[in-house]
């Protein structure tokens, strides 16, 4: 008994605050034309990086 009532107490007490009570909004707003850029100045380099002889041709959401 004296082991389960702090465990319930304990258990109570979580229970009413709750976890991540604080939560943060998503950013949902558009892209910038500028940040578009840079997204596409990263991933050319990111690319460059990882397969300098091997480019991709045709990148993801692109197409021909």
């Amino acid at each position: 008994m004296r082991k389960i009532l702090p465990l319930g107490l304990s258990l109570l007490l979580a229970v009413a605050i709750g976890c991540g009570g604080n939560q943060t909004q998503l950013n949902t707003a558009p892209l910038t034309e500028e940040q578009k850029r840079q997204i596409a100045e990263e991933d050319k380099k990111i690319d460059d990086e990882e397969s300098p002889g091997n480019r991709t041709l045709n990148p993801k959401g692109k197409r021909k």
